[in-house]
């Protein structure tokens, strides 16, 4: 984030990784001011940053990243985007400044399309975001103080996102107070919160009906402690 630039690692051999190439702000167009998260499909690396903007890099040469194009709004959405998940030919971003999730069609990369929005309210601000055949699973803290809780979002028309159901902190014993990531599979979300020091299991087999299925909690039985941030 200091260094305002994308970094490639090579990990071919996890004991000795190493510098491969890089990226930074300003090279041939490319806006990368406080980069927040990225995402990688293809030949393609999705950058967000508080630049506001969408950045997409070449990185079929590793050792030389190309700016491919940059998405940007006039500061209406794309507004300080803190993550991004890449879902088919569609980027899901999380724009905490507009208290929601804008979708950019990346079917064609030098050239991406916003294609819709999904918003929460003025009192909640989203934090992480994953996608999983046609369903968003959006998490949300609660803003001024703990709590939050996880969105389920239809988005098989990503024009038109339609919410599905949720489930907030404290239901049926969930913990999902100030959660920092979510991840699906298996017909289950796996939530780490970072108020609770935890990690939520959410039963998502049915997407109108979300149910606490259980949860680890730092420290409790041979847990360690650990403070969840994000991914």
């Amino acid at each position: 984030e200091l260094s305002n630039a994308l970094e490639i690692v090579d990990i071919s051999n996890p004991a000795t990784p190493f510098h491969k190439g890089s990226i930074i702000n300003g090279a041939d167009g490319s806006t990368f001011y406080s980069p927040k998260a990225v995402a990688v499909s293809g030949h393609y690396a999705y950058v967000v940053s508080y630049s506001n903007a969408l950045e997409v890099i070449d990185v079929s040469n590793p050792v030389l990243s190309l700016h491919k194009s940059t998405l940007y709004d006039e500061n209406v959405r794309l507004l300080r985007p803190i993550a991004i998940t890449i879902s088919g030919n569609y980027a899901y971003i999380v724009s905490s400044g507009r208290q929601g999730i804008d979708i950019v069609d990346i079917s064609n990369p030098a050239h991406p399309v916003i294609k819709g929005s999904y918003y929460i309210n003025s009192l909640t601000s989203p934090s992480s975001v994953f996608v999983s055949g046609n369903y968003m699973y959006l998490t949300f803290i609660i803003v001024g103080q703990n709590g939050g809780g996880l969105q389920i979002v239809d988005v098989s028309n990503p024009d038109n996102p339609v919410l599905k159901s949720g489930i907030n902190d404290g239901t049926d014993g969930a913990t999902i107070s100030y959660p920092r990531s979510v991840f699906v599979s298996n017909g289950h979300a796996y939530i780490t919160s970072w108020d609770t020091k935890s990690l939520e299991i959410v039963d998502v087999s049915d997407p109108n009906n979300p149910v606490h299925k259980g949860k680890l909690t730092s420290g409790f039985g041979n847990a360690s402690n650990f403070t969840p941030n994000f991914s």
